[in-house]
């Protein structure tokens, strides 16, 4: 049960809050978690993190980025109007700022503490799933790690699982920013935010990509192609990840350059596809030596893009019904998964897909057994994109196979052989001794090794969002 609290009664210590207290008023309230809960764990636990209109904002006060650090990110009112929230934790409980708004209804709270609640999986199930998981994970439990950070609603998640498929990460960010960006320009920002305060989102600082048009190839010829992207000793310019990865936000930074192109190693097994062209144009900015991954967001971050485009929540159904195909691809560039996206929102409007159904079945585990065959029947919906959503509604059974997880298998486990045809079967065997939790075994090595290399994700500057990748991956740190 939330509690309110006096507006000016939350003063974490260190803490650089966005706003100005004395011009605006805002609503405060608290809302208990369970023992050893971190709100760092929590949210920097899965990329949708990084995807806007999250923003995960971090102290430059102190050497430790973690103190004082919290989510920020539109909410939405029963009447469905966007609200800006402010989520921090203070001890064992977590505090919930409604930016700009004076009054709440009880009934306007509920609904913002039920989209919260989503997001951290703090439910009594979440919970008991984790607590069993860590009986078969040790070091899982040591470490805290078992809630992976979700939307604050199911469709989100599922427009956001099609969003990974068969495109860099890179782009994959821009697409998400795109369609906040839509649902401001549709219903204007979200309540909370005013132009004088509003920061900037450092996005992916090269040009969108393109969808690569991929024309019928013999199986050899895919194979090549495959054995190319996940060669260790491929010639690329080498990027230097332990200089700019393990130095502290004292160290100077060194000027930037232009590498070659990095691409992530994942998502493109979706619906038969077979891997991308390795040899796209696309390219991504990537740090160079010395230079500092880690850093402070300014104010507002995620609600201005790079370009100075006013960020919004994310769209709903009922936003997004009212366009086509053509246009979601031209202003969001979504490729070809403007169709999917489209009809999956024009289907939940009139009813064909049931999303209250798909909610049900998220809340009560026994109604799940054929939720994976109602997602494969939805347009552009195949087994990676069910399988991920699957675990966004707490399904850990099946692990979202990609390039990514052949890379894994093949740098981590040495399978070497592991393929797009057997990767699936593998993975399943490998982490069997942890059913029905195969995923979040999975991910706590994926996530762990993307740390080893990367630095603390929760520090990293969000500008630098885009060199999260798996090609990234696959080069050894060397010392500056």
């Amino acid at each position: 049960m939330a509690a309110e609290i006096n507006a000016g009664a939350f003063a974490p210590e260190n803490a650089e809050h966005n706003f100005e207290k004395k011009e605006r008023p805002d609503v405060h309230f608290v809302l208990p978690v369970p023992s050893g809960f971190s709100l760092e764990k929590a949210v920097c636990s899965y990329g949708f993190f990084m995807m806007a209109p999250n923003a995960w904002v971090t102290s430059s006060s102190s050497s430790d980025c973690t103190l004082s650090s919290y989510l920020e990110r539109p909410l939405r009112l029963l009447d469905g109007s966007a609200v800006l929230a402010s989520i921090s934790q203070s001890n064992d409980e977590l505090v919930v700022c409604i930016v700009g708004v004076e009054v709440l209804s009880d009934a306007d709270k509920e609904k913002i503490l039920t989209q919260v609640e989503r997001m951290l999986r703090l439910s009594q199930a979440e919970s008991f799933t984790i607590g069993s998981f860590h009986d078969l994970h040790l070091q899982a439990k040591e470490d805290g790690f078992g809630r992976l950070f979700r939307s604050p609603t199911l469709f989100e998640d599922m427009i956001k699982s099609l969003l990974l498929c068969n495109c860099g990460w890179k782009r994959t960010l821009m697409m998400a920013r795109a369609l906040c960006e839509l649902q401001a320009e549709l219903k204007g920002s979200p309540s909370g935010l005013s132009d004088k305060k509003l920061g900037r989102m450092e996005g992916p600082r090269t040009p969108e990509g393109r969808d690569v048009k991929r024309k019928a190839c013999p199986k050899k010829g895919r194979y090549s192609k495959t054995r190319r992207f996940l060669e260790l000793n491929e010639t690329v310019e080498h990027v230097n990840m332990a200089a700019i990865c393990l130095g502290t936000q004292e160290e100077k930074l060194c000027k930037p350059k232009q590498v070659a192109h990095i691409e992530m190693a994942g998502r493109d097994l979706e619906n038969g596809v077979s891997l991308r062209d390795l040899d796209s144009k696309e390219k991504a900015y990537v740090p160079s030596k010395g230079e500092a991954l880690h850093g402070r967001r300014n104010d507002l971050p995620g609600f201005v893009s790079g370009c100075g485009s006013v960020i919004g929540d994310f769209p709903t159904p009922e936003e997004l019904c009212c366009f086509d195909a053509k246009f979601l691809a031209k202003r969001c560039g979504l490729g070809y998964r403007a169709e999917s996206v489209s009809k999956l929102a024009k289907s939940i409007c009139d009813g064909t897909v049931d999303l209250q159904l798909l909610e049900h079945a998220e809340r009560e585990p026994s109604l799940r057994s054929d939720v994976r065959s109602r997602l494969l029947q939805i347009h552009g919906f195949g087994p990676f994109t069910s399988a991920n959503i699957l675990m966004c509604m707490g399904d850990y059974s099946i692990i979202p196979a990609d390039t990514e997880t052949i890379r894994h298998l093949r740098q981590v486990h040495g399978r070497l052989k592991c393929t797009a045809a057997t990767v699936a079967d593998e993975a399943a065997t490998l982490y069997a001794p942890y059913e029905p939790y195969q995923f979040l075994s999975y991910w706590f090595e994926l996530w762990g090794s993307y740390e080893q290399r990367f630095g603390k994700l929760s520090c990293m500057d969000p500008q630098f969002y885009n060199v999260f990748t798996g090609r990234n991956m696959s080069r050894e740190p060397q010392g500056p």
